[in-house]
């Protein structure tokens, strides 16, 4: 086997940097310029500011590859929450 084979397989690995408490724009953008590409996130109704990350995994500090999913819970008011109280 030569070293071009062995530096092929090698995988960049990169730390996960905090984005809790962050608008998601901010935090997509930090993500990807730390090599973090493969961002999922999904939205929960909490009392923190809209489009502000709540929770993220793997969690910030985390040294890992760069082709690890980062998947990031983000704040959105429901909009049942401006409905009448009949409903």
């Amino acid at each position: 086997m030569n070293a071009e084979a062995n530096i092929q397989r090698v995988q960049k690995r990169g730390v996960i940097p905090k984005v809790v408490g962050l608008p998601l724009k901010t935090a997509l953008m930090m993500l990807e310029n730390a090599g973090f590409k493969d961002c999922n996130y999904r939205f929960v109704d909490t009392y923190a500011a809209n489009d502000e990350i709540v929770e993220q995994y793997p969690i910030d500090g985390t040294l890992t590859e760069n082709s690890t999913r980062v998947t990031l819970n983000v704040s959105k008011t429901s909009w049942v929450n401006y409905l009448p109280a009949v409903f």
